[in-house]
């Protein structure tokens, strides 16, 4: 769905796949023609903005546009767990906003900087690449949580919990 920076200070820089879920164009107000949106954000405190930067699939710019945030990367799971390990973070499943659809984000701390790199991954998107990386003909794969609920699987319509723990927008 998406792959970002996030720092310290604030800044956020994301970019995103419009083909990755239905709603996301819609959410996002993006025309039929776009295929990614670059989202970044800046400034401190009360003055912080979001620029929407809307591209087509030869990655020309189409339009822009501006709003006013409180989005504070720093107080995001993603970031905190990250930025406290050398290890990769795995964030439990929650629903990305601009997608209403669950999954997790991936995350790691960039080298000894204040910097975040992740990615987004809708569990959708986690049952479809089960479903192409077949290891048996006649089986198949669930990826489940410490409680047993079924995150997703390579089954055909792709079993994915409709339970997702806490609802992070």
């Amino acid at each position: 769905y998406g792959v970002y920076l996030g720092a310290e200070d604030g800044s956020f820089y994301e970019v995103i796949n419009l083909d990755s879920g239905k709603k996301a164009r819609r959410i996002l107000h993006a025309l039929p023609t776009d295929r990614w949106v670059i989202m970044e954000i800046e400034g401190r405190n009360g003055d912080r903005q979001r620029h929407y930067h809307y591209l087509d699939d030869t990655l020309e710019v189409r339009s822009s546009r501006d709003e006013p945030t409180d989005f504070d990367v720093a107080s995001r799971p993603w970031y905190t767990g990250a930025i406290s390990s050398n290890d990769v973070h795995f964030t439990a499943p929650y629903f990305f906003a601009h997608l209403g659809e669950p999954g997790r984000t991936i995350s790691r701390r960039i080298g000894a900087s204040d910097t975040v790199v992740a990615i987004d991954m809708t569990l959708a998107s986690a049952s479809q690449f089960l479903r192409e990386h077949k290891i048996a003909e006649h089986g198949e794969i669930y990826l489940f949580n410490s409680e047993g609920d079924i995150l997703a699987s390579s089954r055909p319509g792709g079993t994915v919990s409709r339970t997702v723990p806490g609802r992070e927008l």
